[in-house]
């Protein structure tokens, strides 16, 4: 997170490192991206239709994630609030549950428009592991309600910090920062759809939201030690290959 101090104002925006990376990566999976026409071609007019077909697929799984990737690509380089003496400045995505969108909200809110802050904690499924966040809403005196950003968490930095922007962005427009619970929300690839759920909808107890958490917590360090498995599998297969287990000794 980016933060630029004045007397007059607070500028929020993700940090150079964050955007540096988001890009690089974007920029070294394009050629793979772009060279898949082409080797689907090839292999479909030499008769290699399983080849074709397994580089489709491929395609189609890199393509979805090269789109997810330019999406934070361009979150990441265009998100901004500024903090100023009299209102806020917002240039945010416009927000298809915590994934952003690829349509952006400028907008400059005067603080004495503002009715109030909320937050709300907002459970969403991935591949059915539940991820943990918190979304921020700005409320207007008219009744509008507009969606600020999201942070897992789970993330203790998160690169830009919407919750304490709330938090600050209260203090200064002199209204109240409301939690206004938590609610399970569904599949992610739903909130894609239709948006995050309303905000009259039925809150979780407590004991409902601390199994979500335990749940988390548990798939998310099943997946780390499954990857950590398979990682050492792969090492000791390529150990036996080399010879290293080999301990037959000639007479």
């Amino acid at each position: 997170m980016t933060s630029e101090q004045s007397e007059a104002k607070r500028v929020y925006e993700a940090s150079d490192g964050h955007k540096t990376v988001v890009a690089l990566v974007f920029l070294i999976l394009l050629p793979f991206l772009v060279s898949l026409p082409v080797m689907i071609l090839k292999r479909s007019l030499h008769g290699l239709w399983s080849g074709a077909l397994s580089a489709t697929i491929l395609g189609i799984l890199l393509g979805g994630a090269m789109l997810f990737l330019f999406i934070e690509v361009m979150s990441a380089f265009r998100t901004r609030v500024e903090l100023g003496k009299r209102s806020v400045k917002l240039r945010v995505p416009r927000w298809r549950g915590p994934t952003p969108g690829l349509k952006f909200v400028k907008r400059e809110i005067p603080y004495d428009a503002l009715s109030a802050v909320e937050t709300r904690g907002e459970i969403y499924e991935a591949a059915k592991i539940p991820v943990l966040t918190r979304a921020t809403y700005l409320v207007t005196k008219d009744g509008e309600r507009l969606t600020l950003g999201y942070v897992n968490e789970n993330e203790e930095d998160p690169d830009v910090p919407f919750t304490r922007i709330a938090k600050e962005l209260a203090e200064q427009a002199q209204v109240p920062l409301k939690d206004i619970g938590k609610v399970h929300a569904g599949s992610q690839l739903k909130a894609l759809r239709k948006g995050p759920p309303p905000i009259d909808s039925e809150p979780l107890s407590e004991e409902d939201f601390a199994e979500f958490r335990r749940r988390n917590h548990w798939l998310m360090f099943g997946m780390a030690m499954l990857l950590f498995g398979l990682t050492a599998i792969g090492i000791l297969i390529d150990l036996y290959r080399a010879g290293y287990f080999n301990f037959a000794t000639s007479s």
